[in-house]
C-alpha cells in the first residue's frame, strides 16, 4: 500500500520567485514576533546528544548551511523541538522509520546551477568573437521540505550522549563578572537560572530568570546577557521607574 506523503510544501512544485518571498516573509515574521534564535546565545538544554548545535541531517550527519540555518532555527523555536537533526521523508524511511501521518514539513531551499547560454535583455543569445556561445551559472532555487526527527517514529539513530554539567560561568569568575555581581547586589534584584531556553527579567517578582550557566556557549555570553538583563531591571519602580 503506498504511503502518502505528508508536506506542507512539495518539492519543485514553488516557483523560485515565490520561494525567496516565502523565505522574507518568513525571516522578517520572526523578527516582528521578536524570535530570533540566531541571536541566543546558549544551547538548548535538550538538545540532541552529539550532535552540532548547527541543525544537521539525521541521516548524513552533514550541517545546513546559509538561509537553511535560520529557517531550521526558527522552526525548532517554534515548535518546541528539542533535536537539531532533520531528513526528508525518503530518508526517514531509510533509517526505518516513518513520519508521523499529519506532521508538516519545514521548508528548506536547495541551491543548484544551471549551466545555460548566456542572453541580451532581448532574449537573443549571446556569441563571442569566435562564434562561440558564452555560458553562464544561473542559481536556481528549489524546495526541500524537511521534518525533525522528533515528527517522525521508529528511526533508527545513532545513540551518542554527552551530559551538561553545571559549570562553565560559574566557574569561569573574572573581574568583570565581580563587577556584575557586584551591581546585581547593589540594585537588589533577584536571581533564578533554570533548564530552560529564555532569559527574561519579570517586573512583577523584580527577578531576573537565565538559563542555566552551562548551557550557554562562553563565559562571556553568560555575564553580558545577565548585564543585559540587569539593564531592564533598572526599570523597575524602586530604581529609575522607567519603561523598558
Amino acid at each position: 500500500m503506498k504511503t502518502k506523503k505528508h508536506t506542507s510544501c512539495p518539492v519543485n512544485k514553488t516557483p523560485e520567485r515565490d520561494l525567496y518571498q516565502l523565505v522574507t516573509d518568513r525571516v522578517i515574521e520572526a523578527i516582528e514576533k521578536g524570535v530570533a534564535p540566531w541571536q541566543r546565545p546558549w544551547r538548548s538544554v535538550r538538545t540532541h546528544s552529539g550532535d552540532p548545535m548547527m541543525p544537521v541531517n539525521a541521516l548524513t550527519r552533514s550541517a545546513y548551511r546559509g538561509i537553511n540555518v535560520l529557517l531550521l532555527w526558527l522552526a525548532a523555536e517554534e515548535a518546541g523541538y528539542s533535536s537539531n537533526c532533520w531528513l526528508t521523508y525518503r530518508q526517514a524511511q531509510a533509517l526505518g522509520g516513518q513520519v508521523r501521518k499529519g506532521e508538516k514539513s519545514t521548508m528548506a531551499v536547495i541551491y543548484k546551477s544551471w549551466h545555460k547560454q548566456d542572453e541580451d535583455e532581448n532574449g537573443n543569445r549571446i556569441f563571442d568573437a569566435e562564434g562561440n556561445p558564452v555560458m553562464v551559472d544561473v542559481p536556481v532555487l528549489k524546495a526541500n521540505p524537511l521534518f525533525n526527527v522528533e515528527q517522525c517514529d521508529g528511526l533508527s539513530l545513532p545513540e551518542v550522549t554527552t551530559t551538561v554539567t553545571e559549570n562553565g560561568a560559574n566557574d569561569t569568575l573574572n573581574a568583570v563578572a565581580d563587577r556584575v555581581l557586584t551591581m546585581v547586589n547593589a540594585c537588589g534584584v533577584k536571581i533564578h537560572s533554570l533548564p530552560q531556553d529564555r532569559a527574561y527579567y519579570t517586573p512583577v517578582f523584580d527577578r531576573i530568570v537565565l538559563p542555566l550557566s552551562s548551557q550557554f556557549t562562553s563565559a562571556e555570553d553568560y555575564w553580558s546577557t545577565l548585564l543585559h538583563e540587569l539593564v531592564h531591571s533598572t526599570g523597575h519602580a524602586k530604581r529609575l521607574n522607567r519603561e523598558g
